[in-house]
């Protein structure tokens, strides 16, 4: 029903009360990360589609790129062996995460379809890779 003409008149139309892909936030400063569009990804499919790393949750389980999700497990393994007496432990960078999950949420355009501790443990896995590639440049 819309509200008469206001400027934030909305309508609800029953069909669509179902589950939206849009995030409420997007169109907001803190939503900055989109997805393509798929009238350009179909023009040019292998320009917008990951080939060797995915970072965050949007092409997560995409099988072509398994072998860099084993490398970066490698990387938070090798990582949490070289401090593990004086550095912070596993469950520290997931407390970290899962801390600002609601605000990683938010900078999606979509809603992202993965659970709570699936999301903090692919953003504590990319964000632990983008650490060690930054470190390795010392």
């Amino acid at each position: 029903m819309a509200n008469g003409g206001r400027g934030d008149a909305v309508i609800t139309i029953e069909a669509e009360k179902t589950k939206r892909l849009l995030h409420p936030l997007a169109g907001n400063e803190s939503c900055c990360i989109f997805r393509v569009p798929r009238c350009l990804a179909e023009i040019h499919p292998k320009t917008y589609q990951p080939h060797i790393v995915s970072i965050g949750p949007y092409h997560y389980g995409n099988q072509d790129l398994q072998m860099m999700q084993e490398h970066k497990q490698r990387y938070l393994r090798d990582l949490l062996a070289r401090t593990q007496t004086t550095g912070p432990k596993l469950d520290d960078y997931l407390q970290a995460v899962a801390s600002r999950e609601q605000d990683i949420r938010d900078c999606y355009s979509e809603n992202i379809k993965f659970g709570s501790s699936d999301l903090v443990a692919i953003m504590v896995l990319d964000g632990r890779l983008f650490n060690w590639s930054a470190e390795s440049l010392d």
